[in-house]
């Protein structure tokens, strides 16, 4: 089984469960090569027809359900990984972390709330009006590389939610590059200790349009990896697919050719040792015999030198 190239509008029509729905559609789809850790895009309004999203953090609830205020609002993503099972290219699954306004609520009244709020942290926006207090000055904020959200946003701290990139939507209703919102370096590795979730390697942004193919088949091959050896089959597969749409976001070109790529190996550490004599006549205790042989003749030998000299001296 090698990596699969495939349009993601024929993934989404072989995964009846992926596909959305008409009131989905408003914003353009993401580029799963774009995407990346730190970058924030949007969740569509929720899809009453398919199960819903709950936590997947392990101490923080019983896996609660993500309300219907946590639909159809930004999410920024903390992790991203090959969907289980799959070798799809593309077909990736997002841990991402719930942004909101609570109601269009400006900073200040966030400072004078926050105690009755559950956990979260404020996103920076440089165009809000300058507070000077003590409390605001010592406030920690998380900032985007560039530009700003809409709104003033905060990240809430208490949940997590694994979702499928592609029921994932740009933030902006035109066409943009997910990376275009992110994370700063710093702000991004702030956020996955906050949220005691160990962080993923961040890529600088401008080379994640130089390397979101070859991102995009190492998540394939990762999933590959896991796959039972009886599963696993010795003979790739040519791809015939010339691109990869993404609805409207461009396209990858991918040349029809075997993947010539090595999916990491994870045996065991090789234990040095030294490999018996395949010439020894006693398997691995040929050189002890080679060395017995010697000592016994040097013995008989002395023997046979000491019966001389004692004879001769009668």
């Amino acid at each position: 089984m090698s990596p699969i190239f495939q349009p993601i509008d024929e993934v989404r029509a072989s995964h009846g469960h992926l596909q959305p729905s008409p009131i989905h559609t408003d914003k353009p789809h993401l580029n799963p090569g774009d995407v990346c850790v730190g970058c924030i895009v949007w969740l569509p309004p929720k899809d009453f027809t398919r199960p819903s999203f709950r936590c997947v953090n392990k101490n923080c609830c019983r896996n609660e359900e993500l309300d219907d205020g946590g639909h159809n609002h930004p999410v920024v993503v903390l992790k991203i990984r090959q969907k289980k099972g799959s070798t799809v290219i593309g077909e990736l699954i997002c841990t991402v972390a719930s942004v909101t306004t609570f109601s269009n609520t400006p900073l200040s009244k966030y400072l004078s709330r926050r105690r009755h709020r559950k956990p979260s942290i404020p996103i920076f926006d440089p165009e809000a009006t300058a507070l000077t207090s003590p409390r605001v000055s010592s406030l920690v904020q998380l900032k985007l590389e560039e530009g700003r959200l809409k709104k003033q946003s905060y990240v809430r701290l208490q949940h997590t939610y694994r979702i499928p990139v592609s029921m994932l939507r740009q933030y902006a209703y035109r066409n943009s590059r997910a990376y275009k919102r992110r994370l700063s370096y710093e702000s991004y590795y702030a956020l996955m200790e906050l949220l005691a979730l160990p962080p993923e390697n961040y890529e600088a942004t401008e080379t994640l349009f130089e390397t979101n193919h070859q991102r995009l088949l190492d998540l394939a091959n990762s999933s590959l990896a896991l796959v039972a050896p009886s599963q696993q089959t010795s003979h790739p597969i040519t791809n015939p697919i010339q691109h990869v749409h993404y609805g409207g976001c461009g396209t990858i070109p991918v040349a029809p050719q075997v993947s010539q790529y090595s999916p990491p190996s994870y045996a065991h550490p090789t234990w040095y040792h030294i490999e018996p004599d395949s010439q020894g006549g006693d398997g691995g205790n040929g050189g002890h015999s080679v060395i017995w042989k010697c000592v016994v003749g040097v013995v008989i030998v002395g023997l046979a030198w000491w019966n001389f000299w004692s004879g001769s001296s009668v």
